[in-house]
């Protein structure tokens, strides 16, 4: 990725961040960038190919942290906390994807960034459902669990969380929610919970 563009998908988390998605203007996203909407388009081909670049490059950057994660072999309960722990730290650092996450653009517009996401949320679900397997097997999680609806749903309340705090405005800390996740769903998925 070229230096320009960097700076282009910065500014446009951080205006995404400040301003939401309705009110991102490539006016806004260059100035913020250091440099001209002429230069931008040199680069992008409009405001929806800027936003779906953004959105690309977060996901592929998260995906990253979490397949490295998967690659060390961790038990099952240390790599759930290191996922879940990657996963809010990103979102604090990148404030804007929660936005972006639930804007309009997702769901009824750009087709291509809708696969994007979508594919990238089955590989997150797909992890999930692979470390509960590995429980199962270590022995610390119930042999019974549906571990697709399992993950869903371990992956849904994180996403409410999220959104939560971003309605707040991120006034509070998403890493102080960790721990009460993590123990929430281990003690529903464990060993001593009713079968």
């Amino acid at each position: 990725m070229k230096d320009i563009e960097a700076a282009v998908i910065n500014a446009t988390i951080e205006l995404i961040t400040e301003k939401g998605i309705n009110g991102l203007k490539t006016a806004q996203i260059a100035q913020r960038a250091g440099t001209s909407e002429t230069v931008v388009y040199r680069h992008f081909k409009s405001k929806q190919d800027i936003i779906g670049q953004t959105v690309s490059f977060l996901l592929l950057e998260l995906m990253q942290k979490l397949e490295a994660v998967k690659k060390q072999h961790l038990p099952a309960l240390v790599r759930l906390d290191e996922l879940l722990n990657i996963h809010l730290s990103f979102n604090e650092k990148t404030k804007g994807i929660s936005r972006l996450a639930f804007a309009d653009q997702f769901h009824f517009g750009d087709t291509t960034l809708k696969q994007i996401t979508k594919n990238h949320l089955e590989k997150y679900e797909t992890f999930i459902m692979e470390t509960l397997q590995d429980g199962i097997k270590e022995g610390i999680f119930r042999t019974n669990l549906d571990l697709k609806t399992s993950a869903q749903s371990y992956i849904a309340t994180i996403y409410f969380v999220i959104n939560k705090w971003s309605l707040a405005d991120f006034t509070w800390s998403l890493q102080g929610e960790k721990e009460r996740i993590l123990q929430y769903w281990t003690n529903l998925w464990g060993i001593h919970a009713i079968e």
